[in-house]
């Protein structure tokens, strides 16, 4: 089978360490087995020395550097809102899933794939014996999933075959996707909401390791 290994957002804590764990994640699919390509979507920021590092990297297959939405669209969109009820932003929450739409839309009508795995760039993770309980055709398998009102779909790792996967992030127009953001008191609670109106199966099957990095807000 073939796998687009997707990593979004800011290089975190810096591009090699991205590379090297998008240089990870494909060294467990292909031991599996399976074919593996690297996606990187970041965007197109002042900071050319990241983006050249990641493009020229001869383990990167495609690169998709996006310009984001202005504030003025996103407040647009957002109703005025500029806070979720935790305190962070409506612009980092609108950032990450308009970049995650549009990359995972890029993958699956680029089409020849079977599943798409999306992750971060600043987390290691690895499924090691695990690998195969991933890959469940319809299901979204995540790391952890909402089972309550205090719980949510993690948004920082899946697997899915590429038709799920474009399902559980498609918020439709900027529009409905501001209007999700102002219904989230957190920003996995849009992911939650999408996931839920597709009518997806969750599963949360087990890993070796999940640990974000702890210098992952330093620049890079």
């Amino acid at each position: 089978m073939k796998f687009e290994i997707l990593l979004r957002g800011p290089a975190r804590p810096d591009a090699q360490s991205a590379l090297t764990r998008a240089a990870a994640l494909a060294a467990e699919v292909r031991a599996h087995g399976h074919e593996a390509a690297i996606w990187f979507a970041m965007w197109s920021t002042p900071d050319r020395p990241v983006l050249s590092t990641i493009v020229n990297s001869p383990i990167v297959d495609h690169c998709l550097f996006i310009r984001p939405p202005s504030m003025e669209t996103i407040l647009e969109h957002c109703n005025g809102v500029e806070y979720l009820d935790d305190g962070r932003t409506t612009q980092s929450t609108f950032y990450q899933y308009y970049l995650s739409k549009i990359a995972i839309d890029t993958i699956y009508n680029a089409g020849a794939t079977d599943y798409i795995i999306h992750t971060r760039s600043d987390l290691d993770i690895r499924l090691g014996r695990h690998f195969i309980d991933w890959v469940q055709d319809g299901k979204y398998c995540t790391i952890h999933k909402k089972t309550g009102e205090s719980s949510f779909i993690s948004d920082q790792f899946a697997v899915a075959d590429a038709a799920t996967m474009r399902k559980a992030w498609d918020w439709g127009s900027q529009a409905e996707l501001g209007a999700l953001i102002q219904k989230a008191k957190i920003p996995e609670n849009v992911l939650d909401q999408m996931v839920a109106y597709a009518e997806l199966s969750v599963e949360t099957p087990p890993f070796e390791i999940w640990e974000l990095d702890p210098a992952r807000n330093a620049a890079g």
